[in-house]
């Protein structure tokens, strides 16, 4: 008699890639751990908390971060080498994530990644959010700063400029950027360390959330997403789902 077992799946562990280590400050790529992931998903969530809840409601956070935890996890190493984690003491404390020219059709949203049970409203107004913020073609040789937040009980500590330092020398090094942009709203206080990180305005747009989200009705039949390049398939089988009552979807250019 033969007995025949199946031998252990070896997985290889991530392994940290350490860009700045001086005194309490680290900073490193971020890896593919649930620690990690559940990090990222709930500062960049708790970044955008003011636009999140004007698009949907409060209650709508903690679906928000699950959904941003979950399709952060099982990317290419690519990816994660676009996003830096700050930590203080050993404890993370801070976050950047950036984008370069092509990187949207690089990772594309994974069709197997599950849409949360968002009502009708709060989807369209989540998908009004995401085309109001995305910066949807980023130019050759720029590198474009998405994100970049520092948890509240780490603020004053000088790991802002840090982050900016490391991910500046690193779009340089390796991805032979030239220019570093990012879009900020003009009264956020972060202007200041901007413009001694060297950034300068160089142009202005309007982009007025209260308007583009429109009012908020109970049952939505009508909606334009007139030259929209950023919803994608998983979108829109979402709108189907969630919108039994949408009589009209205007897509215009695609």
């Amino acid at each position: 008699m033969a007995v025949v077992t199946q031998q252990p799946f070896y997985t290889v562990a991530p392994v940290e890639e350490v860009l700045y280590n001086n005194g309490p400050i680290k900073i490193r790529k971020m890896m593919d751990t649930h620690e990690d992931c559940s990090f990222y998903a709930h500062l960049s969530t708790e970044a955008f908390t003011d636009k999140i809840v004007h698009a949907t409601k409060e209650s709508s956070i903690p679906k928000v971060i699950e959904f941003t935890r979950v399709t952060s996890k099982g990317r290419p190493q690519e990816l994660y080498d676009r996003i830096f984690v700050a930590e203080y003491d050993g404890v993370r404390a801070g976050l950047c994530s950036i984008a370069y020219h092509g990187d949207k059709e690089k990772f594309p949203e994974r069709s197997s990644d599950v849409v949360p049970d968002f009502d009708c409203c709060d989807l369209c107004g989540l998908l009004c959010l995401d085309n109001a913020t995305t910066e949807k073609n980023v130019p050759v040789g720029y590198c474009y700063i998405e994100c970049i937040c520092v948890d509240d009980k780490f603020r004053g500590k000088g790991i802002g400029k840090v982050l900016m330092d490391v991910v500046e020398t690193d779009a340089k090094r390796n991805h032979n950027c030239k220019t570093m942009y990012l879009w900020v709203v003009s009264t956020n206080r972060a202007l200041n360390l901007y413009s001694r990180q060297g950034y300068v305005v160089t142009a202005n747009k309007t982009c007025c959330l209260k308007c583009m989200l429109g009012v908020k009705k109970a049952k939505l039949k009508s909606l334009d997403f007139w030259r929209s390049r950023t919803i994608t398939d998983v979108g829109l089988r979402a709108l189907a789902y969630n919108c039994p009552d949408l009589e009209e979807l205007d897509l215009g250019w695609w």
